[in-house]
């Protein structure tokens, strides 16, 4: 699938992607060290945006389709220019990265393990604007599998510590989960749907840290 495709080929680009060096210390040059990481570009080649085709994100907005393909064509352009035997010029470096920037902030590919989780997760919120309580402040969504290895998806909805507080899960609940399991249906989803609640503090405490 093509879209799989050109999303594992920007994951991998931006796990090399290193931003512009910049030195506070005058012990340090940068001259230097942005020199030794130009010489370590892996991310600046063709095969970056590799399998980029414009249909498989007519679920963006029509700005954000637009400036996809702008930042890909731009990104290309310039990757093609560089020679395989030779390090980007300075230039070359400077608006591959300003086109590389504006991709890696339009789908944030290290965020999501894969494009389905991003499809997902941009339609949902979509679909489901204005029609969940405030107190649900964000809706996350991430592909892997049940207990049995079938396909699954889950949808966490982020709550609220006050919301938590005064029971309101156990009010309104189940309400919001057939709501949500409704809402992933109409945007085609095909896996199993598991809808969860999660707190400020429950979150924090998953990932290990104080609230």
């Amino acid at each position: 699938m093509a879209l799989e495709e050109f999303w594992l080929n920007i994951r991998t680009a931006a796990r090399s992607y290193a931003p512009t060096v910049s030195v506070d210390s005058p012990h340090l040059n940068a001259g230097h060290i942005e020199r030794g990481l130009r010489g370590a570009v892996l991310w600046l080649t063709p095969g970056s945006v590799d399998d980029y085709d414009p249909a498989d994100f007519s679920f963006l907005g029509d700005e954000q389709q637009a400036k996809l393909t702008r930042s890909v064509e731009r990104f290309r352009a310039v990757a093609e220019k560089v020679p395989g035997s030779k390090p980007a010029t300075r230039e070359q470096e400077q608006e591959a990265r300003a086109a590389f920037d504006d991709i890696l902030q339009l789908l944030q590919p290290l965020q999501f393990r894969d494009a389905e989780s991003f499809r997902t997760q941009t339609l949902m919120r979509r679909e489901l604007r204005g029609k969940l309580p405030k107190w649900v402040t964000s809706i996350t969504c991430e592909t892997g599998v049940d207990l049995i290895d079938e396909p699954a998806i889950r949808i966490w909805l982020d709550v609220t510590d006050d919301a938590v507080d005064k029971r309101k899960i156990e009010k309104h609940g189940n309400a919001i989960h057939d709501t949500v399991d409704e809402a992933y249906r109409r945007i085609g989803g095909k896996r199993w749907p598991f809808v969860r609640f999660r707190s400020p503090d429950a979150f924090a405490m998953s990932k290990g840290v104080s609230a």
